[in-house]
């Protein structure tokens, strides 16, 4: 391939980047964020070009850099990197380009640290993404040449197929996926005669299991365009699936939930005057994926919609999916330090849980409540729920919820200068990580022993525990946790006296948190760490003052997140 014929893959390509930033440049209020976009889009397709030019040929100022954040909703390197990552994955979807010179053409030094940068990106590594693409469509039956080919395959992933194709393809989908699927279970169980929700369980187990290895791109397609099910049985298998999945990913717990609320539209005439209750746990579902994700604006709109939908049911509004409601909404309160608000909504659900004999439910919201307690100032207060919840629950129903409590517990008794029952509590923790497999939560575990060892002065085990934290949620992709165990690390040596030591780790924290999508407050939380380490005058209050307002980050950590969830 001529250099010529290389640019014209590579500006193809970068069509839809090139949407994306006259986009946001078109929306941009500031004069100085629509300059840096202008400059980005004569520069994107250069090789050579860094983030550091980027901001140097703009002349960006750190309050710039700050209002680039908020407008377009991601700081200036991640905004950059991410629109490789879009170019990239449509080099490998759509051409024959080799992994080497799609490296070489996007500024990589290589494959290799292009395979992790973009595995970083997609969750797969080059090569596995896109066999992944073109295998999209070869175990749904017998397919043509056309839907196996390259170009069409592109042309289903950019919407781009002509309606008649589209349509033929989707009444294929829904042949195989649904009525074949629903006709075999059914005479395969004997059920031909049993209840039609029986039949689309079975169906929908079988179905996943087809269709879960999948671009999502594909299960969208399938999950939007009715596979004609008459219950609800596929929207509750998702919304499950995405509590499940998001606790190691939480895109794909955000992507599953997404999918959970499309799959409404294939029984929402069977389900009658009791869509709005269902609607609103779909939206519940959602706002809780997106919250996990760190995304508290959409997990608010996701919070609303679901709130409208319940007004819309009237006097048929399920108390039950209004106190879930009120707990999702407690957490985000208490992400957002909101804790005032958050007690007061955690306590609507408690009285509904409580009145309705809806234990796992009941004992949740405990943990919800323990956490705010403990997190306001008031760890005394929040020991007491903690152990409360643990009664209502047991390791082998619950497992991700009594995690969630003995986790909760022992930064309770941490925070109260308990190491001991703070210790026995982990232990407990750790067991239960374990038996689950559950690794990113075995790395968090000892992240809190880590902290229980530095607060009982036992520095050497206190900075192995925390530096085999690091590792080990780095190499799980958990690069918001990363972030703040660094800076824990940064904390302890500096507490040693430390000093040059310790702006190592906090420099290695910076890009990560960069790349994090942060409130206003955090990002300027920051920035002030960041002043103070080009200066030269890093300090302990520096470090915890940052360390305090990103506490956010690990509000999972502390005995929430995904494990909470775990009731369904």
């Amino acid at each position: 391939m001529t250099w010529k014929e290389e640019q014209a893959v590579l500006s193809n390509a970068a069509a839809e980047s090139f949407k994306r930033i006259r986009e946001d440049r078109a929306t941009a209020s500031s004069e100085g964020v629509r300059d840096m976009l202008a400059h980005l889009e004569e520069r994107l397709l250069d090789p050579e070009f860094t983030t550091g030019d980027w901001l140097k040929e703009c002349g960006t100022t750190k309050t710039t850099q700050v209002v680039f954040h908020a407008e377009v909703g991601f700081p200036p390197g991640f905004y950059l990197w991410d629109s490789r990552m879009e170019i990239a994955a449509r080099l490998l979807q759509g051409t024959d380009v080799s992994v080497e010179l799609v490296a070489l053409l996007l500024g990589f030094s290589g494959a290799k640290s292009f395979g992790g940068a973009f595995k970083r990106w997609s969750g797969l590594r080059p090569v596995e993404y896109r066999k992944k693409i073109r295998k999209t469509f070869t175990d749904i039956g017998p397919p043509s040449e056309d839907y196996c080919s390259t170009g069409f395959l592109k042309r289903m992933i950019d919407g781009k197929l002509e309606p008649s194709q589209a349509e033929e393809l989707f009444d294929r989908l829904r042949t195989i996926y649904a009525i074949t699927e629903r006709e075999n279970t059914a005479h395969s169980n004997g059920l031909a005669d049993s209840d039609e929700r029986e039949i689309e369980l079975h169906s929908t187990e079988k179905l996943w299991e087809k269709i879960k290895n999948r671009d999502f791109s594909v299960q969208r397609l399938l999950v939007a365009h009715q596979l004609h099910f008459e219950t609800p049985a596929l929207f509750d298998f998702l919304r499950e699936k995405s509590l499940e999945e998001g606790r190691g990913n939480r895109q794909r717990g955000v992507q599953l939930a997404q999918l959970a609320l499309a799959s409404l539209d294939t029984c929402a005439e069977a389900l009658a005057e009791d869509l709005p209750n269902r609607l609103a746990q779909a939206w519940i579902c959602l706002g809780n994926a997106h919250c996990l994700a760190a995304e508290l604006s959409r997990a608010e709109q996701g919070f609303s919609l679901a709130e409208s939908e319940l007004q819309r049911a009237g006097p048929r509004r399920d108390p039950l999916v209004e106190a879930d409601l009120h707990v999702k909404k407690a957490k985000m309160r208490w992400y957002q330090r909101r804790y005032k608000v958050a007690l007061e909504l955690v306590d609507r659900a408690i009285s509904v849980f409580r009145g309705a004999d809806q234990h796992v439910a009941y004992a949740q919201s405990l943990i919800v409540k323990s956490c705010i307690l403990r997190d306001s100032g008031n760890p005394k207060a929040a020991i007491p729920s903690f152990r409360e919840s643990l009664s209502f629950i047991t390791k082998k129903d619950q497992p991700y919820l009594c995690l969630s409590a003995q986790t909760g517990l022992a930064c309770a008794h941490r925070l109260l200068g308990e190491y001991g029952e703070a210790e026995e509590a982990l232990a407990e923790a750790e067991g239960l990580c374990e038996v689950l497999d559950f690794k990113v939560g075995g790395y968090q575990v000892r992240w809190i022993a880590g902290l229980v060892k530095q607060g009982r002065g036992d520095f050497e085990l206190a900075e192995h525990y925390l530096e085999e934290a690091r590792s080990g949620l780095a190499e799980m992709g958990e690069m918001g946790y990363t972030a703040i165990v660094l800076l824990d690390l940064a904390i302890l040596y500096a507490e040693q006296g430390r000093s040059s030591q310790a702006a190592d780790p906090a420099i290695e924290a910076l890009p990560l948190l960069d790349a994090l999508r942060l409130g206003r407050e955090a990002v300027a939380a920051i920035r002030v760490l960041r002043d103070a380490i080009e200066a030269g005058e890093l300090t302990l209050s520096v470090l915890k003052e940052a360390r305090a307002v990103l506490a956010e980050i690990d509000r999972e950590l502390h005995g929430l997140g995904a494990a909470v969830d775990a009731h369904e």
